[in-house]
């Protein structure tokens, strides 16, 4: 096996960890900027290719680290020679474009993937495993009937401009709310009435890398949805909060779920009745630091053995995301 990173950013270096973590030492790294691919391949000890031939290097997989509207061509070229594909959030630029890159893979028989991080993280895998048949609001395995659930998450955002700028496909929607709008999906079940309560420019100007730079992209945003048994949720994100922030809380009538990707909280189940093996009372979980991106490219590799049928993160996932997130964005 092969694997190509296209991008030489902070992505890709995540992705590369995630490579050599499973054992795969046959990497290649392509970008469009010759500068950054050269300090990357250096910095890594991986072969650098020009962009323009790095798709015949004979690569089984690839990791596409690179701008959301870069998305769509780099995918193409990956399917047009049979590459397995693991791309970054989101999946393209729009729906539509989104939904002719998962036509065009079906018929390929080439297995696609998108890397939302949280469905990896060990708090958020206790919280599938928790609901249980308790998804969508019905009886559940420890919660019961779910009543409610909020997911949020804030950061500052300020070690790159990018994030800030409509231009490149910046904004707290497309950066941070993303990842709570899919982990609420991929926890509660498809979810509906997704509705944008609030979304606001606060921080115009902000200091990236030491100077002072101009913001145009929203940077606090709030939505509602409901899930299919119409049990409300509530979604936050930010890039205004000054440390990185982040936490699910998801109740019922036996109990609430909290839990987070940091370690700042340890993750709870707290249960009125005990429940599937688990006391009445608080529940405490502690985990151990762990490479998430292992974890995904582990899942990466395992969908492509099994041909697409155990996919941690398909491309039909996304294809309903791209729809919320082309409704949400401001006008």
């Amino acid at each position: 096996m092969k694997a190509l990173i296209v991008g030489c950013g902070k992505q890709g270096e995540k992705h590369l960890s995630g490579y050599r973590a499973n054992g795969i030492n046959d990497i290649a790294v392509t970008d469009v900027n010759p500068e950054a691919l050269d300090g990357f391949a250096a910095k890594t000890q991986v072969a650098a290719l020009a962009y323009s031939e790095a798709f015949d290097c004979g690569a089984t997989m690839a990791s596409i680290c690179t701008p959301t509207s870069t998305h769509a061509e780099t995918i193409g070229k990956c399917i047009d020679r049979g590459i397995h594909f693991l791309c970054e959030k989101p999946l393209a630029t729009d729906y539509q474009q989104a939904a002719s890159l998962h036509e065009m893979a079906e018929a390929a028989k080439t297995v696609g993937m998108v890397g939302y991080t949280y469905r990896y993280a060990q708090s958020f895998e206790l919280a599938k495993k928790v609901l249980g048949t308790g998804q969508e609001g019905q009886p559940g395995h420890c919660l019961g009937n779910l009543t409610n659930a909020i997911f949020r998450i804030g950061g500052r955002g300020n070690h790159a401009v990018w994030k800030h700028l409509k231009s490149s496909d910046g904004g707290a929607i497309n950066e941070m709310l993303v990842h709570m709008l899919d982990l609420a999906h991929w926890l509660l079940g498809p979810l509906h009435e997704v509705e944008l309560i609030d979304s606001q420019l606060t921080l115009a100007e902000r200091v990236v890398g030491g100077k002072a730079v101009g913001c145009d992209a929203e940077d606090w945003v709030v939505l509602k949805c409901r899930t299919g048994c119409a049990v409300p949720v509530l979604i936050q994100a930010d890039f205004t909060t000054p440390s990185f922030s982040q936490y699910v809380e998801i109740n019922g009538s036996n109990g609430s779920f909290w839990g987070s990707i940091t370690n700042n909280h340890n993750t709870t189940l707290t249960l009125l009745e005990a429940a599937e093996g688990y006391q009445k009372g608080i529940n405490q979980f502690s985990f151990t630091p762990e490479n998430l991106y292992k974890k995904i490219i582990e899942s990466f590799l395992v969908a492509q053995q099994t041909g697409g049928k155990i996919n941690k993160s398909p491309l039909q996932d996304s294809l309903r995301l791209m729809q919320w997130l082309e409704a949400l964005q401001p006008s």
